[in-house]
């Protein structure tokens, strides 16, 4: 069995528009034949970029040819003008055989910087175990075989109560790495929402009895997908011979191939030919060592409606 990569990205379902209503994003959903898209309503993250009222669509429209594209975006300028938006901003997500695009997208322009990752890694768990394994680095199936002989163990949860000890884990990785990441009360959120219905969750990995990494892992079950959203650890994990972040995110996957998950996808990755100084180079090389596929989106594209106000505010970003 082949899995297929080409699915509408979780960030562009029911359930993840849920999560944004309920913090409060105006979320509009609307559909044609051979595209969709969900959107997001509001001003653009940043101190100086919250005064643009933007039009975001994470991973959509999502189509299935060019015509399809075609009549997504013009529906989408429709309801930008009915909302009086300064800037529309679409990642397009193609489920069809359509590769280039930019004929199609008169009047937007390319981003030098993707808001969600362009490239990402999907592992499919269709597979038998054995077989999944295969696709890993030898050390990796190595520490698989030896768990219990090296007194790893893991435990997962559902419930948004059990998410301190994560965001313990992800500020301990914030002031390790630099990388920044969502407060504790988003963590919580996602899992109130999505936890009660194991569609969100919690994987902790345990060293002889002690909790030292975690990870946050969304299930699409339309998709028979699961999603590799975040991962920290305690700064103790440094002292611990056996490869536990590794070991985490085998049993993450043999856990989603347990639940029928036919697929995992990492949610980013740096091109296999990336230089050292690329801050996502070891991160992705880590993943890689995981099995995988490397799959590619379009990137992101912006169309700027009140060009006069969008090109000072980037100035004024630049600036302060």
């Amino acid at each position: 069995m082949t899995i297929n990569m080409k699915q509408r990205h979780f960030l562009q379902s029911d359930d993840w528009g849920r999560v944004q209503t309920a913090l409060g994003k105006q979320v509009i959903s609307r559909k044609g034949q051979g595209w969709s898209y969900q959107a997001l309503i509001g001003p653009n993250p940043g101190r100086i970029g919250k005064y643009i009222k933007c039009v975001f669509l994470p991973y959509g429209p999502v189509f299935s040819s060019q015509k399809g594209l075609k009549m997504a975006l013009e529906d989408v300028l429709e309801l930008a003008t009915a909302n009086n938006a300064d800037q529309i901003v679409v990642e397009p997500y193609c489920v069809g055989d359509t590769k280039e695009i930019s004929k199609t997208m008169n009047g937007y322009q390319k981003m030098a910087k993707s808001r969600q990752p362009e490239l990402t890694l999907i592992t499919d768990l269709s597979k038998p175990w054995d077989e999944v394994l295969l696709g890993m680095s030898k050390t990796n199936r190595y520490q698989w075989k030896y768990l219990e002989r090296d007194g790893l163990s893991f435990v997962k949860s559902y419930k948004a109560d059990d998410a301190d000890d994560f965001a313990e884990m992800m500020l301990a990785t914030t002031k390790r790495t630099g990388a920044h990441f969502p407060p504790k009360s988003y963590y919580h959120h996602i899992l109130n929402i999505l936890g009660p219905e194991k569609k969100a969750g919690l994987i902790y990995g345990y060293h002889n009895g002690r909790k030292l990494v975690g990870t946050l892992f969304i299930d699409d079950f339309e998709a028979k997908r699961r999603y590799y959203l975040y991962a920290g650890s305690f700064d103790e994990m440094r002292n611990v011979k056996a490869a536990l972040n590794a070991a985490l995110v085998m049993y993450l996957q043999k856990d989603a191939q347990d639940n029928g998950q036919q697929s995992l996808d990492y949610f980013g990755v740096a091109p296999v030919d990336a230089l050292k100084s690329n801050p996502w180079y070891g991160l992705s090389k880590f993943k890689r060592s995981l099995g995988g596929e490397d799959f590619s989106t379009l990137g992101t594209w912006e169309k700027n409606l009140h060009k006069s106000k969008v090109s000072f505010v980037k100035f004024l970003q630049k600036i302060i």
